[in-house]
């Protein structure tokens, strides 16, 4: 991808500026001058981009994506960073501060807008549709720049065409002209209208190129675990990082790895709470709010022992769906998982309460059930933006709106099937459509006056059913994640009586193990309190120690988690959340 050709303007300088641009100059002899380049968003693009087969079908095949993209992606931006002999290290706060904010829509025709990056604090640009329909000029004007030597990386996209990568810079006032490609057959109808409405989404990343490839590879460090069947102890410190400065978790080695209670003190119901440093639990917890990534069940069949979860099969984990696993070969799996594990029993009072024999039958009716990915993040986000994360230092970035519509278009050009598991089907759902992908929603919405941001924020209702998987064959069924799952067995089991309104796929970990359920009175087990004497609950499993935030300390009510908001660090939270 050739560079556009540069209209520059440069002020008659001082001495001071002829030095720094010599010193420039001596920097740019060390470090390649990173390139701009192009997208293309399928398979065959992918594996062309990133230099390794992008698998996205075929059993486990959502697993299956996303370990390609960690390995495929942490691979590329390590080779990016030797191209350009970068010396360049990660920022202070790494872990996804490589998200680029988004700046303008440019829509076609219409007037200039303007903005502020992070090199050059005035910018403008402009957009116009070429003659023949499948390109598009863009004009960007850019004045003063932080610094002499600063720059600034663009991403241009649209939802449902290419990605587009520019570098702009060193920072002196410039006029700059792009060339975003567009191929006309490749864009429905919908595609079409939303170019010429909505216009190129302009992104840019807050650091420079080299920092923000560093920031890459800091974060996906952390998702190594997700390839591996334990957790290597340099990503399990940097997930303690992670948790600590981003969540304000921070979780104290251990002496006693494993701890182990005998099997009659555990009753129907109670909880297993867990988190695995992989990138993936640590992230969850940091977006719910929680301390965990992961939720179980204990019950009792047929005079044995169960743990039964909603989770998926993976280098560290055998079975696939809505799962039992007797309880000593359980926690011997999540020993060599490197799980944390926590078991938190019902009390006195919810354990009488608790009808097994129904729980038993609620599972087995939802056993052999896929994963419940159709709503994993739409029981979670609640509000229209207080539910996105945003990442120290001072929030200064945040997940966006816009960054959800572009991950859902992405998916729906590299593999229909997933953005149809992930968002479609739970999106069309809420808006009584079938079928529709992201610019078609966008369009359904604008003619139905509907703020297209509010769609996840709309309840999610236990009746509804999914086209999903059980025991590996199609079926319509429920989705449910590890959270929602615990809950249903909860529900079945009675102890919700009296609030039937409540929608367990509306539940979170934090939600699940905050109520009021557990036994808080009854002295631990002695070998919980030798191991771990400052904890509340009894720790199983685990090098770090795990301790449950607001446990047991909200009781359930109405509506129960359908209307709150989940912002780090504080996560402050309304009184009836």
């Amino acid at each position: 991808h050739r560079s556009p050709r540069v209209d520059s303007r440069f002020r008659k300088g001082s001495r001071m500026f002829r030095a720094l641009l010599l010193v420039a100059g001596a920097y740019g002899a060390t470090a390649a001058a990173p390139k701009g380049f192009t997208l293309d968003l399928t398979p065959s693009g992918l594996t062309q981009f990133l230099g390794v087969p992008f698998t996205t079908e075929g059993p486990g095949s959502v697993a299956a994506l996303r370990n390609s993209l960690v390995s495929a992606t942490r691979k590329w931006a390590n080779t990016q960073i030797a191209e350009l002999n970068s010396k360049v290290g990660a920022s202070e706060y790494p872990y996804f501060a490589w998200i680029p904010p988004l700046r303008a829509k440019l829509v076609p025709g219409a007037e200039p807008v303007t903005w502020a990056a992070s090199c050059y604090q005035d910018v403008t640009g402009s957009a116009e549709r070429s003659a023949d329909g499948v390109s598009f000029a863009i004009t960007m004007t850019m004045r003063s720049p932080k610094s002499p030597l600063c720059s600034d990386t663009y991403l241009f996209a649209s939802l449902e065409s290419t990605i587009a990568i520019e570098h702009f810079g060193v920072g002196v006032d410039a006029v700059r002209k792009v060339v975003y490609n567009v191929t006309a057959n490749d864009l429905t109808s919908a595609g079409n209208w939303d170019l010429t409405t909505n216009g190129i989404r302009i992104f840019s990343f807050v650091g420079s190129w080299e920092q923000t490839l560093a920031d890459i590879v800091a974060t996906l460090d952390l998702f190594v675990p997700e390839l591996t069947k334990d957790v290597p102890d340099f990503t399990a410190k940097a997930n303690l990082d992670f948790l600590k400065r981003y969540a304000g978790i921070d979780m104290e080695p251990r002496s006693t790895v494993s701890v182990r209670v005998n099997k009659s003190l555990v009753h129907s119901g109670d909880g297993l709470y867990i988190v695995r440093l992989d990138g993936l639990d640590p992230m969850l917890a940091f977006a719910m709010g929680s301390t965990t990534g992961h939720v179980t069940t204990a019950l009792w069949m047929g005079g044995e022992l169960y743990v039964v979860e909603s989770t998926v099969k993976d280098s560290y984990w055998p079975v696939d769906g809505i799962q039992r696993t007797p309880w000593d070969e359980w926690l011997q799996q999540a020993h060599e998982a490197d799980f944390q594990v926590v078991w938190a029993p019902l009390s006195a009072e919810n354990r009488a309460k608790f009808n097994e024999t129904a729980a038993v039958e609620k599972f087995l009716e939802m056993e052999g059930l896929e994963y419940g990915y159709r709503n994993m993040l739409w029981g979670w986000v609640d509000t229209v933006k207080d539910n996105y994360p945003c990442f120290p230092p001072g929030s200064s970035t945040c997940l966006e709106w816009e960054h959800v519509m572009l991950i859902f278009s992405m998916m729906w050009k590299v593999s229909p099937n997933h953005a149809d598991v992930f968002f479609s089907q739970a999106w069309n759902k809420r808006l009584g459509t079938s079928g529709l992908g992201p610019a078609e929603i966008l369009q359904y919405s604008k003619e139905h006056n509907i703020d297209p941001s509010t769609i996840p924020t709309i309840v999610e209702e236990d009746s509804w059913l999914y086209n999903t998987t059980r025991f590996g064959e199609q079926t319509m069924g429920g989705s449910a994640v590890c959270c929602v799952f615990g809950c249903h067995i909860w529900k079945a089991g009675g102890l919700f009586d009296g609030l039937d309104d409540i929608q367990c796929t509306e539940q979170t970990n934090f939600d699940d193990y905050s109520l009021t359920m557990f036994d808080t009175t009854t002295p631990r087990p002695e070998a919980c309190q030798q191991a771990d004497p400052n904890n509340v609950v009894c720790q199983l499993e685990g090098k770090y120690t795990l301790h449950l935030n607001s446990y047991d300390t909200r009781k359930p009510y109405s509506h129960m988690g359908e209307k709150c908001p989940s912002m780090a660090p504080n996560y402050s939270r309304p009184s009836d959340c």
